[in-house]
């Protein structure tokens, strides 16, 4: 498994992360946006907050850790967790001292200056997400305890964030599943400039989607992936064609499989 560090640009005004969380299974119930009516910090009183994600890619979920990193104490800190759209989070946890979570809410007394209070929690798809953006939103105060303008950290969710390789598709299961899902099927033909083997397609589908290869008779092969944790398949037949790979992507959303085939069509 891989780790990502990202350290997201701060915008006051931007636009809160978007799709708020699912409340079925284990998923964390989000509470209201906490407001404050206390005194406002002046421009030279504001403290600088940045925030720092990192992403790590579970069995089951994948695991996040915000970082809020003050440049000097801030006090009265709130943090508000977002998930993508068609996800819920779960697991929510802070390393903060005398830190408390209900629900998305998290909130710490105090962070010193140039300390870091790691917040960790899991994103498990509900559904067939097809992107948006999680992290959280930072509210805080200066040591006066007079209000600075909240903060935002929010990443991309990517597929392979939410997609598993589906190990346990055959060749012979493989048929029934795919013949079922033909109301969601997308096409595409994705152009490769080297000699193109079952190594180099399989590197190249594994990136982007977690297609794990089942198969290979000829020139044709069959891949499988899987959402976590629901387990819905996302199926795809390959067919070689010189440095072309003509893919028939299908799973149990069009528009699902329609996001896979743009995504597979990429090139860096």
């Amino acid at each position: 498994m891989t780790t990502e560090n990202t350290v997201v640009a701060i915008d006051p005004t931007a636009p809160s992360a978007a799709g708020a969380s699912s409340s079925t299974g284990a998923a964390v119930v989000n509470v209201s946006t906490p407001t404050s009516s206390g005194p406002k910090a002046s421009p030279e009183n504001i403290v600088k907050v940045q925030t720092n994600i990192q992403k790590n890619p579970a069995p089951d979920c994948l695991r996040v850790r915000f970082g809020v990193m003050p440049a000097a104490e801030i006090r009265n800190v709130r943090i508000m967790l977002r998930a993508p759209p068609k996800c819920a989070l779960t697991g929510v946890a802070c390393n903060a001292p005398k830190s408390s979570v209900n629900g998305n809410l998290v909130e710490i007394p105090m962070v010193p200056a140039s300390a870091v209070a790691w917040t960790e929690f899991g994103i498990r798809a509900e559904d067939f997400p097809q992107g948006g953006m999680y992290g959280g939103e930072v509210f805080y105060c200066n040591a006066k305890g007079e209000e600075c303008p909240p903060i935002r950290g929010a990443q991309a969710l990517q597929l392979i964030d939410v997609l598993r390789p589906a190990n346990a598709v055959t060749g012979e299961t493989f048929g029934p599943s795919f013949g079922g899902m033909a109301a969601g099927e997308s096409r595409v033909q994705i152009k490769f400039n080297d000699g193109l083997s079952p190594d180099v397609l399989q590197k190249h589908i594994g990136t982007i989607g977690n297609l794990s290869i089942r198969q290979v008779r000829g020139k044709e092969c069959v891949a499988a992936a899987q959402i976590v944790p629901v387990g819905h398949l996302v199926l795809a037949h390959i067919t070689v064609d010189g440095n072309n790979a003509n893919t028939i992507i299908r799973s149990n959303s069009k528009e699902f499989s329609e996001v896979m085939a743009r995504m597979l069509n990429k090139k860096d």
